[in-house]
């Protein structure tokens, strides 16, 4: 039990020990975060405290401002390499050191402005509009508001929107819209702050960016322009131009480089000379505040002054201008510093203040290096924000010391290592000594070994160097590349003595010897095919390129590596030089006395020519070329060891063939192949095209096309690269610049490249040269790439048009030639007579059918004057004939044909603009050739609509209005059978029309959506406002073909109406048709339904079964019923205008509405039908007799309201009114009247 009882008590112990050290772990932790992330982060800003460096008059209330350059928060674009949680995990330490330092020098310093000078965003200027909105959220999260602080953040970047011609210009409306305009001046502080956006001012090529810009610039020249009117600080993204020689950026740069001036895509260190000048002569600043390189500079500008007053002070923004190039703030901009800069400015409007004057001062160029920038009116301070890395390295610090303890019991053994070695002039650079003990010793073992050769060779012995004794020991290149490299870094440590600067000319000048010697052998070598002895020669060269690995060793100006490349690039410099000759070009195009297809003002671009050129000389050279590349660096099995026994001496191999390939290709292709030859190709095209020259105009075949030709296969139409088609055929520039691109692409992919193996990652793969190799070619081809994308909409439009004329010209003369063909049978005296005269179709029609009812003579033998009538009906037979051909020709007015050619057309266009985007093109040209096939497709449905497809209805409608049966059957006889074939063929019209819609749908789908031309959204989630241009446009051209229809199917129900009205004139409908007296007469009608009814019945159910299966049903009964409507009303107007029924003529009038009644049942009209339900009853009201019997009446008067009141369709008045038509109705009129009003004519007292 007593054992148990410790055993116990020990666990309590050990638990309580542990909870202990959990919370004193825990206290820790707490403790060195707080310390880290606050208090040595407020300890750096409070040694910014403005009280410590402003320094004004007692009594002051300056205005404080802080500028933040460059933030520039992390995203994909920062890092593309790397992975996704590393990715956020970089992004997540990044911006915890931005906001917790906004948080706390906002809460220490409490500035009034806060003010931040571009390139907020890293890929800013790539993202779209749904990522980017998600990290402009986060950067405002990072940069919260800040109470009592106004901020300006409206000054933008390169890498928020681009730089120059190359911004976007819906991207810079876009960081205009959330951050405010760009350019702006205001005043704070009796200054001006003017912020200026010179990255859209460096815009030469964009009106829409560069005027904004320039436009603000050219405002503040006017001096009395209120900015104008305070002491100004400028603030731009771009730093102005400087000459770096003289105009050094001082002390407190990190880099001891000279401040870059270079361009490159979509940056610029500095603004162009000229710009620089202009903005220093028109605001003449006090100061400038400039971002963009991420380091501190500082610098003057000198100005031109006319000021007399000052003539021995140096005033700034009179004689001179500082500018700041402010540091980054981040700890990812690639400084070890980040910081602020702080504004302190004080400028009391009271010119007798002392005070003030006191502090007017002039300013030396020595004061440029100062922690502080002082002037008049303001001061300026560099405020360093705390070391992103300060924890891991005291972390570093205390691994070192504790590891200090042991050093004293390996230095013997670590000196018996390097006494061990065998030092010389090429190894004793090789090793790295850590230990601080053992790198003195060794030092002196270098020193000794080097300085004598150094001594001897720059000093002593330069004019003999090459019989020195150490070109004896070591008289081979390979290894006298590692003494010249040692040399060159041995001689750093005379730097600062005066002899130094002759030490590296004369290295220099030995080392330029050398690697000409070099050079040569490895020429003497190539010639010889003696590939192996070239490689040593190679890597020799290799051991000298020690400017990559040593960047203090700027001294020396020989980059042997380059001279190598440069002598590859000119070894077969003889083979191609002939591509910048001016010969070829005009060899290529070639002048034409001939009419060919494709030559464009007496030119023709000879495809043939080009193919020799590219399939032969050019693949040719460079496969010779690389081949050579190749078996340098190819090795045979004995090769293989010897290269082993070199590799075990220099280390890895840092050259292989892949630098001198690209570097081969590259400068054949910029300044031969793309920059010589096709410039000069395609200037000589858009010269020609530009020329005022006479052209041969190429016809177009439109009737004549294949009909087996797909042009929606999915089979690629062979040689379709070089095939003149209707878009190019008037262009030299259009046929030129896709076909130069397939050639550069397709050459250059099938080149012999060497099989090089790489290491990415730890891992092996074969180097992808036709990648690297489509960048270049799409880099350089880039120009004419965009341009050709711009310019294929109009050139595209133009062509269709043309396309389109040139069938509507076709068209009418195949009109006009058949009308002279059928006019030829006209009588030649009669024509002369009525030559001149208007054409009049329907003037002889009277003769046609008068004619019809001569007949033959007893002997059956045809006289002299029915010959010559005869000849009179082939005339109006003729006539007749055109007439029926204009009817037929309705339904093509509108060609499924040429809409096959219009959008095989646009396939042409597209598959030269989806050509160039095979290989590796950027985003930017991708984005614009994509843009502009939508374009193109726009396009072709605009000018579809309004050149073909609106004429088409139009005319077809006019047609449908002119027709007018009734004159027909005037003129013909009465049993000449005529329906509305108009009607028939606009119906075939309205079919063709959904034909084309279909098609451009397909078209739309297939060759914009699924190529991921056009983006859409899923069905579910589309409206109309979601729908793109190309939606919009096929949903116009959906709603006019349903206004033609909709038109075209009203003026066929007049057309037909029209023709029912005459069938019933023409079967001479009258009082007399229903007042018949007798059953006899009746009897003689035959029993069944008039005449006129069968009639009008014929010419409607020949319509309706016209009409049945070529339109849409709903529309079809919608056009039955308003036939059927109209019809009612035409027999409702006959009964009550021209028909008197008697009782016994009642019998056929019941007949004929039966009749009626049945067929509007068979068609299924159920309005109509609902009519003559009502007319049925309203006919039986005829049948009874009266006789004037007032008992008879009465029941008349009745049944009339009785029927009125019941039927559902004709009121009481409307059934007294047929009943009105009875022949007897003036006799028993007033026996109803009195039924019906309660009081008849006999009632009327006349007083």
């Amino acid at each position: 039990m007593g054992q148990l009882n410790i055993r116990k008590s020990i666990k309590d112990s050990l638990k309580k020990i542990r909870f202990r050290q959990l919370i004193i772990l825990l206290i820790s932790w707490i403790i060195i975060i707080h310390y880290f992330e606050r208090t040595t982060v407020a300890n750096h800003i409070k040694k910014c405290d403005w009280s410590k460096w402003e320094h004004w008059p007692k009594g002051s209330n300056p205005h404080h401002s802080i500028i933040i350059g460059d933030p520039q928060i992390v995203d994909k674009f920062s890092y593309p390499n790397r992975s996704e949680p590393i990715l956020k995990f970089t992004q997540r330490l990044s911006d915890n050191y931005l906001h917790r330092n906004h948080q706390i020098y906002h809460k220490l310093l409490t500035p009034d402005t806060t003010l931040y000078i571009g390139d907020l965003f890293d890929g800013g200027r790539e993202w779209e509009n749904d990522i980017w909105y998600e990290e402009y959220k986060r950067f405002n999260e990072i940069f919260n508001p800040i109470t009592n602080t106004r901020t300006f953040k409206q000054i933008p970047g390169n890498h928020d929107i681009g730089f120059g011609n190359a911004v976007n210009f819906t991207k810079y409306n876009r960081f205009r819209s959330f951050f405010g305009d760009s350019n702006d001046y205001f005043t704070i502080g009796n200054h001006s702050l003017i912020l200026l956006d010179t990255i859209s001012l460096s815009s030469s090529e964009n009106p829409d960016i560069n005027t904004p810009s320039s436009g603000f610039l050219q405002d503040l020249s006017n001096p009395l322009h209120p900015a104008m009117q305070f002491p100004r600080l400028l603030l731009t993204h771009v730093p102005l131009y400087r000459f770096t020689e003289k105009q050094t950026c001082g002390p407190l740069r990190e880099s001891k480089k000279k401040f870059p001036v270079m361009r490159g895509k979509q940056y610029q260190t500095v603004l162009e000379y000229e710009l620089s000048q202009k903005i220093l002569n028109i605001i003449k600043p006090k100061v400038i505040f400039s971002g963009d390189d991420h380091d501190y500079c500082h610098i003057r500008h000198p100005l031109t002054t006319t000021s007399t007053t000052q003539e021995k002070k140096q005033i700034s923004g009179e004689s001179f201008t500082d500018e700041i190039t402010v540091k980054t703030s981040a700890m990812t901009g690639g400084i070890k510093k980040p910081a602020i800069q702080l504004i302190s400015m004080w400028n009391p409007q009271d010119d007798d203040n002392d005070d003030k004057n006191d502090f007017e001062k002039s300013v030396t160029d020595s004061e440029t290096g100062k922690l502080v920038v002082e002037h008049d009116t303001f001061k300026s301070r560099l405020c360093y924000l705390p070391d992103p890395y300060l924890a891991l390295k005291i972390h570093d610090s205390k691994n070192k010391s504790s590891t200090s303890t042991s050093t004293s019991t390996s230095q013997f053994q670590n000196l018996l290592i390097v006494d061990e070695i065998i030092v010389n002039p090429i190894n004793c650079l090789s090793k790295s000594i850590d230990d601080p003990n053992l790198a003195r010793s060794y030092f002196i073992e270098i020193y000794s070994t080097m300085a004598p050769i150094v001594t001897d060779l720059l000093i002593k012995n330069y004019s003999n160097f090459q019989n020195l004794a150490v070109f004896k020991d070591f008289d081979n290149p390979y290894e006298q590349s590692f003494l010249f490299a040692n040399i060159s870094k041995f001689i750093k440590l005379f730097k600062f003595e005066t002899f130094y600067k002759n030490m590296v000319i004369r290295l220099n000048t030995i080392l330029n010897l050398f690697i000409n010697s070099i050079i040569k052998e490895i020429d003497s070598n190539l010639n010889d095919k003696n590939y192996f002895e070239v490689k040593k020669l190679v890597i020799s060269l290799d051991n000298l390129s020690i400017n990559d690995n040593d960047n203090d060793i700027e001294d020396i100006e020989i980059d042997p590596l380059e001279s190598l490349l440069e002598y590859f690039i000119n070894r077969h410099i003889e083979n191609y030089s002939f591509l910048i000759s001016g010969d070829l070009v005009n060899e290529i195009f070639q002048k034409v006395d001939k009419f060919e297809k494709g030559v464009v003002k007496n030119y023709k671009f000879d495809f043939d020519k080009v193919d020799l050129l590219f399939d032969h000389n050019i693949k040719d050279t460079l496969n010779e070329q690389l081949f050579e590349i190749e078996s340098i660096f190819e090795q045979t099995d004995n090769q293989q060891q010897q290269q082993q026994q070199i590799d075990s001496k220099s280390g890895d191999l840092a050259v292989d063939e892949v630098p001198i390939v690209l570097k081969v290709i590259e400068t054949f292709l910029s300044s031969y192949l793309i920059g010589g030859l096709i410039d000069k190709l395609v200037l000589k095209s858009k010269q020609i095209d530009q020329s005022d020259d006479v052209t041969y105009i190429n016809d177009i075949t439109i009737e004549g096309s294949n009909k087996n030709d797909k042009p929606f296969s999915d089979k690629p139409i062979e040689n379709d690269h070089r095939r003149i088609n209707m878009m190019n055929e008037t262009s030299l520039f259009f046929q030129c610049v896709p076909y130069l691109h397939y050639k550069l692409i397709s050459t250059f992919n099938d080149l012999n490249y060497p099989e090089t193996y790489i290491i990415t990652n730890k891992q092996k793969s074969k180097m992808n040269y036709i990648q690297v190799v489509n960048g270049f070619i799409n880099f350089y081809y880039e120009q004419h790439l965009l341009e050709f994308s711009e310019m294929l909409p109009k050139q595209c439009y133009s062509s269709l048009s043309e396309l389109i004329t040139t069938w509507e010209s076709n068209k009418d003369e195949d009109q006009k030639l058949l009308e002279e063909e059928i006019l030829k049978l006209v009588d030649d005296q009669e024509d002369k007579s009525n030559n001149n005269n208007t054409f009049d179709i329907f003037s002889s029609f009277t003769s046609i059918f008068q004619f019809n009812n001569n007949k033959k003579t007893e002997n059956n033998v045809i006289s002299k004057e029915q010959k010559e009538n005869e000849k009179k009906l082939t005339k109006l037979a003729a006539k007749m004939q055109i007439l029926t051909t204009n009817v037929q020709n309705i339904k093509s007015l509108v060609s499924m044909d040429l809409t096959v050619i219009v959008l095989h057309h646009v396939k042409n266009s597209y598959d030269l603009l989806i050509g160039l985007t095979e290989f590796s093109t950027t985003k930017e040209i991708t984005d614009q050739i994509y843009t502009t096939c939508s374009n193109i497709f726009i396009d072709m449905l605009s000018i579809l609509i309004e050149r073909h497809i609106n004429p088409g209805f139009h005319e077809a409608l006019t047609r449908l209005k002119d027709y007018n049966p009734t004159e027909l059957k005037n003129m013909s006889s009465s049993n000449l059978d005529v329906t509305v074939e108009p009607l028939t063929n606009f119906i075939e019209l309205v079919n063709v029309g959904d034909l084309i819609l279909q098609m451009v749908n397909i078209f739309y789908q297939e060759e914009l959506v699924t190529n991921g031309i056009v983006k859409v959204k899923p069905k579910q989630n589309r409206d109309f406002l979601s729908s793109n241009q190309c939606e919009k446009s096929i949903s116009r051209l959906e709603q006019l073909l349903d206004t033609y229809v909709a038109d075209g199917l009203d003026v066929s129900i007049g057309v037909i109406m029209n023709e029912v009205t005459y069938t019933i004139m023409r079967c001479a409908v009258n009082e007399t048709t229903y007042n018949i007296d007798s059953i006899d007469n009746l009897l003689k009608s035959g029993g069944g339904a008039s005449k006129y009814v069968i009639d009008s019945v014929k010419v409607l159910d020949t319509h309706f079964k016209l009409l049945n299966g070529s339109i849409d049903k709903a529309i079809l009964d919608v056009f039955k019923e308003e036939i059927g409507e109209r019809f009612v009303n035409t027999l409702i107007k006959i009964i009550l205008k021209k028909l008197i029924i008697s009782t016994i003529g009642a019998i056929q009038f019941i007949t004929d509405i039966n009749y009626l009644y049945d067929f509007f049942v068979k068609v299924k009209v159920k309005p109509t039908v609902g009519y003559f339900v009502g007319l049925k009853k309203i006919s039986q009201l005829f049948l009874v007799e009266c006789n004037n019997d007032k008992k008879q009446c009465k029941e008349l008067g009745k049944l009339v309201i009785e029927i009125g009141r019941d039927n559902g369709v004709f009121s009481p008045e409307e059934v007294y009114t047929f009943v009105s038509r009875r022949s007897d109705w003036i006799t028993i009129k007033r026996h109803v009247d009195n039924i019906m009003y309660g009081f008849g004519p006999d009632d009327c007292i006349v007083m």
